[in-house]
């Protein structure tokens, strides 16, 4: 029998994932998933943060800033990737090719682009990538912390929200083909900071979608703060989502928390 489809997600066995290039059963993916990566992404908001936190420091090293990427900064890089702006900038497609062939090698089968529309996101250019590669890609959908929100966000409601997400994941994406629909096959990575007013309306449109789709939802935690990560969780929770499908990111910045992490996956 067919595979019946409930939301672009929910499906009948045999499972299925959403792909880039379409729906395929779970039993081609073969080899190591890479389950969080920036195949094409542009993170100046994330610079534009780190500049103003250094600026109101007292620290203002503009040239430093501007360099360009090299073995000579590397260190710096290490300790604040989004201390300079070339490094914000992810959209070299031969780059990324390249690298996804190196996995496909090495026994990758699948990654999960987790970049938000809004940081650079790229649809056509990761379909393009899947099928010149071989590797298979799963896009997500969402929004990132509040400082990369677009302007119109402080003004849409929790429905208007989730619409937008769903409509990504069922009718496909923005930046897609209109006669070749690319679809969102995950939820996020939504990004959360201080959980803000305006962070916990997106986290709860996300959770809703999520409840309504059966998408896997991610969640970005910036720092890695376990108590962050907990009251993400209960905004999942009070939205009726549900956490055995949740997965949190960036959680390894707090890893000496041994018992914040254990409390966590207790739930």
């Amino acid at each position: 029998g067919g595979v019946e489809f409930d939301c672009g997600c929910r499906m009948a066995e045999p499972l299925q994932i959403m792909t880039v290039t379409g729906p395929i059963p779970a039993s081609e993916v073969k080899g190591v998933i890479s389950c969080h990566e920036h195949l094409f992404s542009q993170s100046s908001p994330f610079f534009a943060a780190d500049s103003s936190a250094m600026e109101a420091e007292g620290d203002g090293g503009n040239e430093s800033r501007m360099a360009h990427v090299s073995m000579e900064i590397l260190g710096k890089l290490r300790e604040d990737p989004f201390s300079v702006l070339d490094n914000s900038l992810v959209n070299q497609e031969e780059s990324a090719q390249a690298e996804m062939r190196a996995l496909l090698a090495a026994g990758g089968g699948l990654v999960v682009d987790a970049t938000p529309p809004d940081c650079g996101r790229n649809a056509r250019k990761l379909r393009a990538a899947s099928r010149l590669t071989g590797v298979k890609v799963v896009m997500g959908c969402g929004f990132g912390p509040a400082h990369t929100h677009p302007g119109h966000l402080a003004g849409e409601t929790e429905q208007d929200i989730a619409a937008a997400m769903e409509r990504e994941i069922i009718g496909g994406a923005v930046d897609s083909d209109a006669h070749d629909r690319i679809h969102a096959g995950v939820i996020g990575p939504i990004g959360v900071s201080d959980l803000n007013e305006q962070e916990l309306r997106v986290l709860r449109a996300a959770s809703v979608v999520q409840k309504r789709t059966a998408c896997a939802l991610m969640i970005r935690v910036s720092g890695g703060v376990c108590e962050t990560a907990s009251r993400s969780l209960d905004a999942v929770q009070a939205a009726e989502g549900d956490l055995s499908r949740t997965c949190l990111l960036g959680m390894g910045a707090s890893c000496e928390d041994r018992e914040g992490h254990v409390r966590i996956l207790k739930r």
